[in-house]
């Protein structure tokens, strides 16, 4: 059994359990707090529900979010709730970080990662994406590459774990940047790779939306409205 696995699980059951913790989140689509922020001198505004931690929504240049596919809304329960109910691979994360002495471009940090992945070989297309992996000779337990490359530049990458054993949870990793500097990386269930084109749109919508007080609440309060009638107000609930 692998290492890399037991250690992926544990974390996963670990983060599971301590969200356990947390109540039930309803969402009123008229009231609820925008935070401010900045990360690499840019100010940010985010609906408080998206953070994964509340603690320090903003600290070291850095936020995490977390949302759900296909509606792209913060969580409206508990995470072991979504579990019990099958729903908890649908969740995805985004970490947005700032490195400020780095010059790196998408195009960049694809190659190092298939450098580093040593998955230099192209399997063909899939999903619209150019699938590359590890060619004969070399370990095949590192993760699958999947970039989305248009006129020779890549605007994403994508790193996926491979299941293990059958009830393994491959994960997928998305990479690009948003900004200069600005690195987004984006976790969600392998499952979803097919859906990797929704998800991008989506995370890059929830950004274009933190620019202000005013698109953070006209997004949501959209998505609430495209979400019904699984999300409501909380009189309906």
């Amino acid at each position: 059994m692998s290492h890399g696995w037991l250690v992926r699980n544990f974390l996963f059951v670990i983060c599971l359990f301590i969200a356990s913790c947390l109540p039930d989140r309803a969402i009123d689509i008229d009231e609820f707090k925008i935070v401010a922020g900045e990360i690499g001198g840019r100010k940010y505004f985010v609906p408080e529900d998206y953070f994964k931690f509340k603690g320090a929504p903003f600290s070291q240049d850095n936020i995490y979010l977390q949302t759900m596919y296909p509606d792209f809304l913060p969580l409206k329960k508990q995470p072991l709730k979504y579990w019990e109910s099958g729903e908890w691979w649908k969740n995805i994360s985004i970490l947005a970080q700032y490195y400020p002495n780095s010059n790196l471009t998408t195009n960049e940090l694809a190659r190092n990662q298939i450098e580093f992945l040593k998955a230099f070989e192209v399997v063909g297309t899939q999903y619209g994406l150019i699938h590359q992996r590890q060619p004969e000779g070399y370990i095949q337990d590192h993760k699958d590459v999947w970039l989305d490359k248009r006129n020779e530049e890549i605007l994403s990458i994508i790193t996926c774990s491979e299941s293990l054993i059958e009830k393994d949870f491959p994960q997928c990793t998305q990479h690009y940047y948003i900004l200069e500097k600005l690195h987004v990386k984006v976790d969600f269930d392998k499952r979803m790779l097919e859906n990797w084109a929704t998800i991008d749109s989506g995370v890059r919508g929830l950004f274009n939306s933190f620019v202000s007080p005013e698109k953070a609440r006209s997004f949501l309060q959209k998505q609430i409205l495209l979400a019904q009638p699984e999300y409501k107000e909380k009189d309906d609930a």
